[in-house]
């Protein structure tokens, strides 16, 4: 399914956890750190769903996202089947690029919550405006993922050349 929406994230977060193991050494005054493991990147951002016009204000739009709140909902293939289980539905994936430094890369949809805005309602009683918050989570096993580490490493070198050019140059950014 495509999401989409006229309005953009005015701002994202993009963390990953670096973990490391503390060995308590006896006789020494500080707790040696050893790295252990590293989390999945996670995005997180709220984007504004406005629509002023019509009777239904943002409902259609909204429809997009509680599709990915919701596992029951059937897609349209499911639609032409009989005895379709959805207990065993994977969770929600998107693909997402937008506002970052990264390539289009599959990620978990870990939180699609909304906070709606009671005073900005149709005559009829549908919201017009609600921002969704939503955090995702890298797919680091997906083959997109694989393909961007190649890629990554590629930019990696050209950036620092990029910097030390910059650098040498007597020219800023």
């Amino acid at each position: 399914m495509l999401i989409t929406s006229p309005t953009i994230p005015l701002s994202i977060s993009s963390t990953k956890e670096i973990v490391y193991a503390e060995s308590a050494v006896p006789g020494i005054n500080y707790t040696p750190l050893y790295p252990n493991r590293q989390g999945n990147t996670k995005l997180s951002f709220t984007l504004p769903i406005i629509n002023r016009k019509g009777a239904l204000g943002n409902a259609n739009l909204m429809a997009q996202f509680e599709m990915l709140r919701n596992s029951d909902t059937p897609n349209l293939m499911e639609l032409f089947k009989k005895n379709v289980d959805v207990s065993f539905r994977a969770l929600p994936q998107v693909i997402y690029q937008w506002g970052t430094h990264l390539p289009p890369l599959r990620y978990w949809v870990k939180q699609c919550d909304f906070e709606i805005s009671a005073t900005m309602t149709t005559a009829a009683g549908f919201s017009k405006y609600t921002m969704v918050n939503m955090q995702l989570d890298l797919d680091e096993t997906d083959n997109l993922y694989q393909m961007y580490k190649n890629v990554r490493q590629v930019q990696a070198i050209v950036g620092s050349a990029q910097s030390l050019i910059s650098k040498f140059s007597g020219r800023g950014y």
